[in-house]
């Protein structure tokens, strides 16, 4: 059967059962990124769900592909893609090297700074920032900044979570 048919729909029981097929068979998981990766919003956010959701059980998996991920970050189109790549780099604290970390956090600057993003986009954004902030405190005068500057224009939920962040960071 092939992934696309794997991925007939959305739905969380569809994206649990195919992550639970990537975990017993590593080796899908290349094919599954490669279609994640493609420019077909609905497949391609599916597929990209079970990737994040396999890389979360099973954080070896998207180790070699981060930096790639990276790259291509910002071609990334599809809004569901985008916010399950930036998702993935949430809940782990792979070891970037120090351009990918730069590249990393200019993208997430520019998520948060933009109109057109979605909230989870943003809000992926943040927590990418803090997370950097944390490993990289030079960075701290400049998200509080940055997160400050944006309050007045974000939503409700980019505000909550600004302020939240602003206050962690000032504890550190």
């Amino acid at each position: 059967m092939s992934l696309e048919a794997l991925l007939f729909d959305s739905s969380k029981r569809t994206i649990d059962q195919v992550s639970e097929m990537v975990l017993e068979h590593p080796e899908m998981f290349v094919p599954l990124l490669d279609l994640a990766l493609e420019d077909r919003p609905k497949i391609s956010s599916r597929a990209m769900r079970v990737i994040c959701l396999s890389s979360q059980e099973n954080p070896e998996l998207i180790k070699p592909w981060l930096p790639a991920l990276i790259r291509k970050l910002n071609e990334i189109k599809t809004d569901g893609v985008k916010m399950n790549v930036l998702k993935i780099f949430t809940f782990q604290p792979y070891p970037l090297g120090e351009e990918e970390l730069g590249r990393l956090v200019d993208l997430c600057f520019g998520y948060i700074s933009s109109g057109l993003e979605k909230p989870a986009v943003k809000a992926y954004s943040l927590d990418i920032l803090f997370k950097s902030a944390i490993q990289e405190p030079g960075l701290i005068p400049e998200l509080t900044a940055w997160i400050n500057t944006r309050l007045p224009e974000e939503s409700c939920s980019f505000n909550a979570r600004g302020k939240q962040i602003i206050h962690r960071l000032h504890r550190q």
